[in-house]
């Protein structure tokens, strides 16, 4: 084995410095070898804080060409009552939640268009390169959650709380960051279970063009946001309604149901 150069060498031995002084490699249990070895690596591939410093000065006024922005419309969503569904059935709970990525959510991402797609836990982000297509994903999953919930047992049904915030955002290594991400994030945790809250912007995008109830609920200051961000709703009960109308046929053909 190759003598770490975070080791002391005595005696023609590698040892590692720990709180109560210095042992040799040989004798510490894995964990701490593993550590060890784990650290030696990254002193090595990780650059100082001077290093950090220096890089940051010199490329401050290139960093925004390297980090393209784009303004796209953010949605986010995570699984009401997660916590005391995993508490209930964790294992039948983590099944129906990854029945429900493949099934409908990735689904319904793709066919409005989605420009990315993350899962983390019971958390979903996707951005749309307009909010049209993100309000209408939003809502098609609502409708159909509703639907599906219906028929679920008692206790069992899965829940969206989401928001949805139009914004310019970084792409760095297919990741995606920015006030549009955040405020999403917040207006998300506004929400309640089947609701969809929208920054002023995202409304005013929709609210010409989608037959969408809006209830403005004001100005919310926002955790660790400055500015308060004026909010609107799409209500639990506008869901239903879309979601049943969307199940039943309409004007004369009703009488022949």
């Amino acid at each position: 084995m190759n003598t770490m150069t975070s080791c002391v060498s005595l005696a023609g031995h590698p040892t590692v410095p720990l709180w109560n002084g210095f042992r040799p490699f040989e004798q510490l249990p894995t964990y701490l070898r593993r550590l060890a070895i784990a650290q030696d690596a990254l002193r090595h591939r990780c650059p100082s804080s001077a290093d950090l410093a220096g890089e940051r000065a010199g490329r401050r006024e290139q960093m925004p060409t390297g980090m393209p922005r784009r303004c796209m419309a953010i949605l986010i969503g995570d699984v009401a009552g997660y916590s005391r569904l995993i508490e209930i059935d964790d294992v039948g709970t983590v099944a129906r939640l990854r029945l429900l990525r493949h099934g409908l959510l990735d689904p319904a991402a793709a066919l409005f268009n989605a420009a990315l797609i993350r899962h983390t836990a019971d958390a979903l982000l996707v951005a749309f390169d307009n909010t049209v297509d993100a309000i209408g994903c939003a809502i098609t999953l609502q409708s159909v959650l509703l639907l599906l919930n219906e028929d679920a047992p008692e206790g069992q049904g899965m829940r969206l709380r989401m928001g949805l915030s139009v914004g310019e955002v970084l792409l760095v290594d297919n990741e995606i960051h920015g006030m549009g991400v955040n405020i999403a994030a917040r207006l998300e945790g506004l929400a309640g279970a089947g609701e969809i809250y929208l920054c002023e912007r995202a409304a005013n995008d929709i609210r010409h063009v989608l037959p969408v109830v809006l209830e403005p609920i004001g100005a919310r200051q926002l955790h660790n946001i400055s500015t308060p961000v004026r909010t609107f709703r799409i209500a639990v009960e506008v869901i239903a309604g879309i979601a049943r109308q969307r199940m039943l046929p309409a004007g004369d053909d009703l009488a022949g149901c």
